[in-house]
């Protein structure tokens, strides 16, 4: 009896590109730890809140970093310096050059 498989190239090119694609996750999960952590370390502290929202979540093609929530709102405010009175404190962007 013989058994013969066609495609098993094809199979493997693309078993090989999932490896590559998982490595690319992984690298995209420690870079938004990564530029997570500096972020914690760099935002202006008043009550905490700020810093305990930062989060990342990364996705299969990116890493995505973010600050404050729908509730409190004003994580913009405090990077971009967009109230009167208030300087800019980029902490996020800053921990982006930082990280790299």
């Amino acid at each position: 009896m013989r058994v013969f498989v066609t495609g098993d190239q094809e199979l493997i090119t693309k078993l090989e590109r999932f490896q590559r694609l998982s490595d690319l996750e992984k690298a995209y999960d420690d870079s938004g730890k990564t530029v997570a952590g500096i972020a914690e370390k760099l935002v202006p502290i008043d009550t905490g809140r700020l810093q305990k929202s930062i989060r990342y979540r990364s996705l299969t093609q990116k890493a995505v970093v973010q600050a404050g929530t729908r509730s409190f709102p004003y994580a913009p405010i405090v990077h971009y310096g967009q109230q009167a009175g208030w300087s800019a404190q980029p902490f996020l962007t800053d921990a982006l050059s930082i990280g790299y």
